[in-house]
């Protein structure tokens, strides 16, 4: 009876075939990360009115310029590290505007309540 399973054709070939484990590049999971805090910073910019939200978006922006330069450190300088690296200077610049602008507005209405 003939044995017609492709598998079994050479059953020496998966014997003489050496498996190593995925490496990857070091760099790919800070660079990934960057992009995922990014983009949550640049989101976060529609959760202003909640408080605290803007600085949770300040923070998140700030780690992922900081992932962003970690993966650049490994050699990682793929469009996923450009991207993380401009969304969160985008999330950082816009949150600390708006963070400044309610220090000043909070002061302002301070100061006038008092006169």
């Amino acid at each position: 009876m003939e044995n017609n399973n492709i598998n079994n054709a050479n059953p020496t070939q998966d014997q003489d075939q050496q498996y190593y484990p995925y490496q990857g590049n070091p760099g790919q999971g800070p660079a990934t990360a960057s992009l995922v805090l990014g983009i949550l910073s640049v989101l976060w910019i529609f959760l202003m009115g909640i408080p605290g939200f803007t600085l949770l978006g300040l923070l998140l922006g700030i780690v992922s310029i900081v992932q962003a330069n970690k993966a650049a450190r490994y050699g990682w300088l793929s469009g996923t590290r450009t991207a993380g690296m401009v969304l969160g200077i985008i999330g950082v610049v816009f949150h600390a505007i708006v963070t400044v602008l309610m220090v000043l507005v909070i002061g302002l209405a301070r100061y006038a309540a008092s006169l």
